[in-house]
């Protein structure tokens, strides 16, 4: 049964609509055509805190990314409920608090940002997400259809070794990524993914993302996906598997080195675990963690 869902939310979409209209991390059409929608100031004063807010894959992560971006994505609450709380907790400064603790040194920023993204959520969910509702629901279909029409998740769990430990892996879509970070994973099942490729395209990259799960249960006890200097030999586990089950690879060209490297270790030793090449790569590659 295919374990791959697509799925739709208006406040993960608002999230990364004002990373797009702000450049913070994004500069597409998207932002440039809702831009205007927004005050200015605010989308100056976003772009101005950048840095914080972005994550460049294997590279580095903003220090505000966790409280400001993912965690807000996720959704459990709506965006402007959240942003509300988190402004008027480091409003206060209540340091009882263990969040206001952890991220004291960037209290006036967390305000700024905040105030900002509760009072331009009116404008998206009045002007904006009318418009993108039916676009992302229309292609997060097509892409699910695709997914319950191919074994894949069944085989990639069977080549990696490990089933899935939740009922499905949610790929939430959003129309505002192109040409910026995505596969942007926001909880322990879900990612977040932009709607710009080709059908077959996005099912070769969500597939890659649903075995980059699985490989964060397998490799669970080594050192993977605790530093970013393992990233490309777990990226190139990832492709690897992934080449298994549909004989090509489209996209982590750079990775293509370390994947054919795992494809020739598992065509001498085909019982090798998915933690065995990986320990295997550690080594021969002279990572040193």
């Amino acid at each position: 049964m295919n374990k791959i869902r697509t799925k739709i939310n208006k406040d993960t979409n608002y999230i990364f609509h004002m990373m797009s209209v702000s450049k913070c991390g994004y500069d597409n059409s998207y932002g440039e055509t809702y831009r205007i929608y927004h005050n200015e100031d605010d989308l100056k004063a976003l772009n101005q805190y950048a840095r914080l807010l972005t994550v460049c894959g294997g590279v580095y992560i903003g220090e505000l990314y966790c409280l400001l971006v993912i965690s807000p994505a996720c959704a459990e609450q709506t965006a402007i409920e959240y942003y509300s709380e988190i402004y008027d907790l480091f409003y206060s400064a209540d340091d009882s608090k263990d969040v206001v603790r952890q991220y004291k040194k960037y209290r006036n920023e967390i305000c700024d940002i905040s105030r900002i993204m509760k009072s331009n959520y009116t404008i998206y969910t009045e002007k904006i997400w009318p418009v993108s509702e039916p676009v992302i629901t229309e292609y997060a279909k097509a892409i699910e259809m695709k997914f319950n029409d191919h074994n894949f998740s069944e085989q990639a769990e069977k080549l990696v070794g490990e089933k899935f430990k939740f009922d499905a892996f949610y790929a939430t879509m959003c129309n505002s990524l192109a040409y910026g970070a995505e596969a942007i994973d926001i909880s322990d099942n879900q990612d977040v993914f932009g709607i710009d490729r080709s059908f077959e395209d996005a099912f070769y990259f969500i597939g890659h993302e649903f075995i980059i799960y699985l490989l964060k249960q397998a490799l669970v006890q080594t050192s993977a996906f605790k530093s970013f200097e393992t990233w490309g030999i777990t990226e190139g586990l990832a492709e690897f598997y992934m080449i298994q089950i549909m004989g090509n690879s489209r996209f982590f060209k750079e990775q293509l080195k370390y994947a054919n490297y795992y494809k020739q270790i598992y065509a001498i030793h085909p019982e090798y675990t998915a933690k065995d090449l990986y320990l295997i790569a550690l080594k021969d590659f002279n990572e040193d963690y």
